[in-house]
């Protein structure tokens, strides 16, 4: 979500992402300070957490794919490109090397 354009378009999906981001690197800071992984594994919290932000981004990414979907039915050309590709396309709009 550093595009502006799809901040500015997928707004509560930016905050959602950007909140399980800082989730998951919090994790990943006390997995990295625990004695041991295998203890944190264990914690129901911890996985019902994990759980939690899986369900937050495949939220995310539906919504994300329908808004590559509207882009799409826009231009019908799209529909050849994958998201990744157009995403990548959507980030540097003005950079016309990558239509190449």
């Amino acid at each position: 979500f550093a595009v502006s354009d799809i901040q500015k378009q997928l707004v509560s999906e930016c905050n959602r992402f950007q909140s399980v981001d800082a989730k998951w690197k919090a994790q990943l800071l006390e997995i990295q300070a625990g004695p041991s992984v295998l203890s944190l594994a264990a914690s129901p919290t911890f996985i019902e957490e994990l759980r939690e932000q899986s369900e937050i981004l495949e939220t995310i990414e539906r919504e994300l794919d329908d808004y590559l979907e509207t882009k799409r039915m826009a231009f019908p050309r799209l529909y050849f490109l994958s998201n990744d590709e157009l995403l990548t396309m959507l980030a540097r709009g003005r950079d016309t090397s990558i239509i190449e």
